[in-house]
């Protein structure tokens, strides 16, 4: 049989396979070991899944914390499973959608990965500003710090904020912000992004915790 060589090697595609029953056990005991591994998967496959222990939230948390894109597979060996729908801790069809403190990171999740979902709703938020140079007239960048991984992998999820005049209010101040939901192309993202049209914009105290966790 004639062997056939190459003379290189190029990645196609990284696919990550994951144990549900092990996965929390991991990420509280190992999380930078699992998040080095979701950082470079195109897809992760979250097999052995169950409708009594699976929490698709809290795995996909974790994941698109620090791979939004990745395309995340669940596999389970009953048919149920396949028909359970992510459940939001907040009411999206309410006039106003209310995110609390310890539901930001839960929401900023499934904003990114289901923006038509809060397309041109009104949601009412709590979070810090930055404002940094080089951004448009009147914009802020509105978000939370967030725990990826562990403590020394703390980042900023921020996103852009328009308001009448942010002069009274001070970079890496916390405001609770009530604003109409866009998602679209913008150039300082390079991309379709979230963006905030404030209606109101009020000072707020910090939250009781100031770091966004998704587990």
């Amino acid at each position: 049989m004639e062997e056939i060589c190459f003379d290189r090697e190029v990645i196609f595609q990284t696919i990550d396979v994951v144990n549900d029953e092990t996965f929390a056990l991991y990420m509280k005991n190992m999380p930078s070991m699992m998040v080095d591994q979701f950082r470079v998967a195109e897809m992760i496959i979250i097999n052995r899944c169950t409708v009594e222990k699976t929490n698709k939230n809290s795995i996909r948390g974790s994941i698109k914390a620090v791979n939004p894109r990745a395309q995340i597979v669940y596999e389970s060996a009953q048919d149920e499973f396949y028909e359970m729908k992510d459940q939001m801790p907040f009411d999206v069809n309410a006039d106003v959608i209310e995110i609390s403190d310890d539901d930001f990171g839960l929401w900023y999740i499934d904003m990114i990965d289901h923006p038509e979902t809060y397309q041109n709703k009104t949601l009412k938020v709590t979070g810090l500003i930055q404002k940094p140079k080089g951004i448009p007239a009147g914009f802020a960048v509105f978000g939370r710090f967030a725990m990826t991984c562990c403590a020394d992998d703390v980042q900023y999820m921020g996103f852009l904020c328009k308001a009448d005049d942010w002069s009274e209010f001070k970079a890496k101040q916390y405001v609770t912000v009530t604003a109409r939901f866009e998602y679209k192309f913008m150039k300082e993202y390079g991309e379709e992004g979230p963006v905030f049209y404030a209606e109101q914009v009020e000072a707020a105290d910090k939250p009781k915790e100031e770091l966004v966790y998704f587990n």
